[in-house]
């Protein structure tokens, strides 16, 4: 980082920092003729060396009136980029804290299965019912399905294909891709495909291309893959959340309602 207002720097060198810490403010320091932030990675700590390709994280760019996220982008010359600007009401909507209990529901058959959020040996949530677990990664600007393990009939299995990334960004409308295994949407179990997940990751894949757009008290997150595309209704209020998943047909394979039972004891402070 160059250019930094002098006397501002908070850091030394082998500093351990995270997301978030402050290192310095912006200035003109050095050859710089208005304040502004040069960043750039080199081989080398020698003033002017040779510079390697960096990515950055969940950044959004903008095309004409379209923007979209992507979870790494090493930026081009010419590109406009900006991190993700986190909404609180979305976040909270999607933060499954530990602790907190789901109510899954099938609309069309009444059948419920209970969840409880809970923290794995690893650190991870890990969202558990009777018959299925859904590992998530729940950070500061979004939400991703790790892992999903468990009986084929779960409800919760909908998830992994209509919420396998949300960013928590506060865009009317944005669109992402992800890739989502193909052995937990298989209408049967095939070992055979389960295998090729193993040996080959990625090869079995769907790929899914994501557009949330808001409307008044929700987000609606539409995904589409070769095969299926799905509707979920991201509650900002208090109604629950819903997912729809249908095949190319257009023909309504699974809906599902789910909402928070209970809540932990710093939310109900908060």
């Amino acid at each position: 980082y160059a250019h930094l207002r002098s006397g501002s720097i908070r850091v030394k060198v082998g500093d351990r920092v995270k997301a978030g810490v402050e290192l310095g403010r912006c200035g003109n320091s050095g050859r710089s003729l208005t304040p502004h932030l040069h960043f750039q990675v080199q081989r080398g700590a020698v003033l002017g060396g040779e510079t390697v390709p960096a990515d950055f994280g969940d950044v959004i760019t903008r095309q004409m009136n379209t923007a979209t996220m992507a979870h790494r982008v090493i930026p081009l010359e010419g590109d406009t980029v900006r991190p993700i600007v986190r909404d609180d009401v979305l976040a909270r909507a999607l933060a499954f804290p530990a602790g907190s209990e789901w109510l899954f529901t099938d609309p069309q058959t009444g059948r419920e299965e209970h969840a409880r959020v809970e923290v794995d040996l690893y650190s991870r949530l890990v969202l558990e019912s009777n018959s299925a677990r859904l590992v998530l990664e729940v950070y500061d600007t979004g939400l991703v399905v790790i892992a999903f393990d468990g009986s084929r009939q779960s409800l919760m299995r909908s998830l992994p294909l209509a919420l396998a990334r949300m960013p928590f960004d506060q865009e009317a409308s944005i669109t992402w891709r992800d890739r989502v295994p193909r052995h937990l949407m298989s209408a049967w179990a095939s070992p055979f495909v389960e295998l090729l997940a193993v040996v080959a990751p990625g090869w079995t894949d769907y790929e899914i291309r994501y557009q949330a757009r808001r409307r008044e008290g929700a987000v609606v997150v539409e995904g589409t893959t070769s095969r299926y595309r799905t509707r979920t209704v991201v509650s900002l209020g208090d109604a629950p959340h819903q997912i729809e998943v249908r095949n190319l047909r257009d023909e309504l394979l699974r809906t599902v309602i789910f909402h928070p039972l209970s809540t932990t004891t710093a939310e109900r402070s908060a």
